[in-house]
């Protein structure tokens, strides 16, 4: 790898994570949202049962279900696609950014 090529995965990852650090605090946010409303899964599913009876509930667990699916096909399509250039970039995160 040359030296350019080294700056660009150091570059690609720093992106990286800080993607990841801007979601995790979009994360906590919400779920501070959430929780000072007394809003939780089992209280969206009453709610759900109550308006919409069982099958609204089993529908909304199905759709909840193909969403997860379809994102995991997602990332091993963008992982397969990404071959060893990827593998590179993850040994070199890993390492702690470290090339």
């Amino acid at each position: 790898m040359k030296h350019r090529d080294l700056k660009e995965v150091e570059e690609v990852i720093a992106q990286g994570r800080e993607v990841v650090e801007r979601s995790r605090r979009m994360v906590q946010e919400w779920e501070e949202y959430f929780a000072k409303r007394g809003i939780t899964r089992e209280s969206c599913l009453a709610e759900l049962r109550r308006l919409g009876g069982d099958a609204a509930v089993e529908a909304v667990e199905r759709e909840i279900q193909e969403t997860l699916r379809k994102a995991d096909e997602e990332v091993a399509l963008e992982r397969r696609r990404s071959g060893s250039g990827a593998r590179t970039a993850q040994r070199v995160a890993l390492r702690g950014g470290r090339i």
